[in-house]
């Protein structure tokens, strides 16, 4: 299922929206049933859905009205009902992602405790399971309420809420920069994952000029989240504060000018950019018929 999250040229916008948010339903609903998959990857991959979804609501969210308030919670909820056994699962990968060179006998120890949580965590499968088939049974009603929302004015709403994702990132990136705090580093990194979300619906459009966007956003959106696993360390060990400022400090340098490259043009004129892109491909299918 590659091709499920981007836009494909035979569809209309609005037709592809419904395509895409059930497809996304449809998944997670694999990921949370899926044999060969681990517990803590199959909320991973059940999350990264909800995720993709809640930034498909964002896009639309102009077309969606006054229906977009309740979409949107209800993804966030979903993803939710996840939150503990994924921050568990992230709690190692922040510890593990500590160079072995650097890890003191504290450090060790803290790596052994982090994994004994996220183990008993996940080791009652009952309570796993009961979540799992709570959000499974609303999948239904959220399907038909997908294929019945009305939308409205679709071009110019997905230009509006591409634009808007762009100018959000922009501003949290101010806020993270000016106040310096990981709160701040932690709200643009999901500003981040929604402009992501974004141009990877509009691969196909012009896949070497997405490619280079997409690449400079996920190259972007992986420093921000290491950037929050150490934040995540260091609430956990009061005792590596300093080193991790210092990590941070370095990470924060080497994000700004990766971000002054995707915040280089207005947000306006990318999202206007973007979609006369996909009206000429879309074009170009009428004429190649």
């Amino acid at each position: 299922m590659a091709d499920a999250f981007v836009l494909r040229r035979k569809e209309s916008l609005e037709k592809a929206f419904r395509r895409i948010a059930d497809d996304q339903l449809t998944r997670a609903a694999n990921a949370f049933t899926i044999d060969d998959l681990s517990p803590d990857a199959r909320v991973h991959e059940a999350r990264k859905r909800f995720k993709e979804s809640r930034a498909l609501m964002r896009l639309y969210r102009a077309a969606l009205g006054d229906a977009f308030a309740e979409q949107n919670r209800w993804y966030r909820d979903a993803g939710r009902a996840l939150a503990p056994y994924r921050d568990a699962s992230a709690t190692v990968s922040a510890v593990d992602a500590i160079d072995e060179n650097d890890a003191d006998e504290a450090t060790k120890a803290l790596r052994t405790l982090v994994r004994e949580r996220r183990d008993a965590l996940y080791a009652d499968s009952g309570a796993l399971n009961e979540t799992v088939s709570e959000l499974l049974t609303r999948f239904a009603a959220e399907r038909l309420r997908i294929r019945d929302v009305a939308l409205r004015d679709v071009e110019d709403a997905v230009e509006d809420g591409f634009a808007s994702a762009i100018s959000a990132g922009r501003k949290a990136m101010d806020e993270a920069y000016e106040t310096g705090a990981a709160t701040a580093f932690h709200e643009w990194r999901k500003r981040v994952k929604v402009q992501w979300y974004h141009v990877r619906l509009f691969a196909r459009v012009w896949p070497r000029l997405m490619n280079v966007h997409e690449a400079a956003l996920h190259e972007l959106s992986d420093l921000l989240g290491t950037h929050h696993d150490l934040t995540v360390v260091g609430e956990i060990e009061a005792g590596m504060a300093a080193s991790i400022t210092a990590r941070q400090k370095a990470i924060a340098e080497k994000a700004r000018p990766v971000a002054e490259k995707i915040y280089a043009s207005r947000a306006r004129d990318r999202a206007r950019e973007t979609m006369a892109l996909w009206r000429a491909w879309r074009a170009w299918r009428a004429w190649r018929a």
